[in-house]
């Protein structure tokens, strides 16, 4: 009787645990909906008193549709009145919403518009976003001189996108001369703050690099000069150093070491 006490209470005791684990994953999403709500209702509140964080907010809501039908009409519609207060984000959300055409046709014409509102602020999102405008020719003419400037302006403010925009220039001669060097430079800024594209191309770089140093000297003006050009990245960078093993000489890279 006692061993037939015991399993029974075992077996409510699971049972009260499985009801447990059933219903919690429900309470969550209740509770997370309750505060998405409860974040819209504040923030309507706040928007149509006129503050501008607010109606950013609101847009953001809107554009995602987190707590409401997603409706771009509406998004636009809070975030040209925070922008018209000289808010860059709205200004570059404006910019977002006429460069991907959502909800209003697509025009790069006045997606530079609001973008430039938003970087003369020195909104970084936007000095990025106009760069690969210019790279891209998106509604303007090709002007990596362009693409550069606004790139180094959102850059010095450590934009990871920025910094590895910069390294492709510099890896593609974009622009500029082929430097791999510099390339490696900018994207270890990236990599360092953690952007998965920086450190993507970082590696990638390194192991290229290795595969060059790699080849048999009797093929660098074949495939190794073809391939391999631009390869050569200076002493100065980490994981490099000069070899004098042929008649001209040349730098040989590996990956670095932790």
């Amino acid at each position: 009787m006692h061993y037939v006490k015991l399993i029974f209470t075992l077996m409510l005791a699971v049972l009260v645990g499985a009801c447990g684990e059933s219903t919690a994953p429900s309470s969550s999403k209740n509770e997370a909906a309750s505060t998405t709500e409860q974040s819209f209702v504040e923030s309507k509140k706040r928007a149509d008193s006129g503050d501008a964080d607010a109606q950013v907010n609101l847009g953001l809501l809107y554009g995602k549709g987190e707590g409401v039908p997603q409706d771009f009409a509406q998004a636009r519609q809070w975030w040209q009145k925070a922008a018209a207060q000289g808010d860059a984000q709205a200004q570059v959300n404006l910019g977002l919403l006429y460069a991907k055409g959502e909800g209003v046709p697509q025009d790069f014409a006045q997606a530079r518009q609001w973008y430039e509102k938003a970087a003369t602020q020195g909104n970084a999102q936007a000095q990025v976003n106009l760069g690969e405008m210019f790279a891209r020719s998106e509604g303007v003419p090709q002007d990596y001189d362009k693409a550069m400037e606004w790139f180094q302006k959102a850059a010095a403010q450590g934009h990871a996108r920025a910094q590895v925009d910069l390294g492709e220039m510099y890896a593609d001669g974009w622009g500029v001369p082929k430097d791999a060097a510099k390339a490696v430079e900018w994207y270890q800024k990236a990599a360092a703050q953690g952007d998965a594209d920086g450190q993507l191309r970082l590696g990638r770089m390194y192991a290229t690099a290795r595969a060059c140093r790699r080849m048999p000297p009797r093929l660098w003006n074949g495939i190794r000069k073809r391939q391999c050009r631009g390869m050569r990245l200076h002493s100065s960078a980490s994981g490099c150093r000069t070899s004098s093993a042929t008649a001209s000489r040349r730098i040989v890279c590996w990956p670095m070491r932790g």
